[in-house]
């Protein structure tokens, strides 16, 4: 009951500015100091510091390695691709925190995460990266608040708003997918094969 009376005066506006510890905004640190790392050690579309990093590697996984399956929320391939979904972290990241609180939206954004990179070790043998599946994990929490609470007009209004983020998110996945992150290289003259690797999307 205490839970509905609060919904019902949420009020938008004041939750980017949260009063307190932020998991939302640890997650970014987390995944900004990554990137800068890794920028300075070869940088982050190289296959190899992809693999020293943490990313998806199935013959890691298979030999012990299930870190590789929370670690890939934190690495991005790519300027665009931690630039998106820094940016989409933040906006929903700090609503969905202000609504289910820290520890319940720290587990949504892992699990999702988790349960992604599961799928991708199962049907993708690619090396992959990036927070694209604990992002649409929050959008689905967002999703269920909205038809929990259809007259609260301030969970309406951000539901609306999330939309915009939500076909970013997956058609700039989409673009970076079938453009320009989809690599596999066999160089003939060295008789030396690059491993594949793809942004999370």
């Amino acid at each position: 009951m205490k839970g509905r009376v609060m919904m019902r005066s949420y009020n938008t506006r004041k939750s980017y500015l949260p009063d307190k510890f932020s998991v939302t905004h640890l997650f970014l640190a987390i995944q900004i100091v990554i990137f800068l790392l890794m920028t300075l050690n070869g940088g982050s579309t190289n296959v190899l510091t992809l693999i020293l990093f943490g990313a998806k590697f199935n013959p890691a996984i298979a030999q012990g390695e299930w870190w590789r399956l929370i670690a890939p929320m934190f690495i991005h391939i790519g300027f665009t691709h931690i630039l998106v979904n820094s940016i989409t972290l933040y906006y929903l990241g700090t609503q969905m925190e202000s609504l289910y609180g820290s520890l319940r939206f720290a587990l949504i954004y892992l699990l999702s995460g988790l349960m992604g990179k599961l799928m991708s070790f199962a049907f993708n043998d690619s090396i992959s990266a990036g927070a694209s599946t604990s992002l649409f994990g929050l959008f689905a929490a967002a999703i269920v608040l909205g038809r929990q609470f259809p007259y609260n007009l301030g969970i309406q209004q951000m539901a609306r708003s999330f939309t915009l983020l939500l076909f970013l998110n997956f058609f700039s996945g989409f673009f970076r997918y079938t453009i320009n992150c989809k690599i596999g290289v066999v160089t003939t003259d060295s008789a030396q094969m690059k491993p594949a690797f793809d942004t999370d999307v």
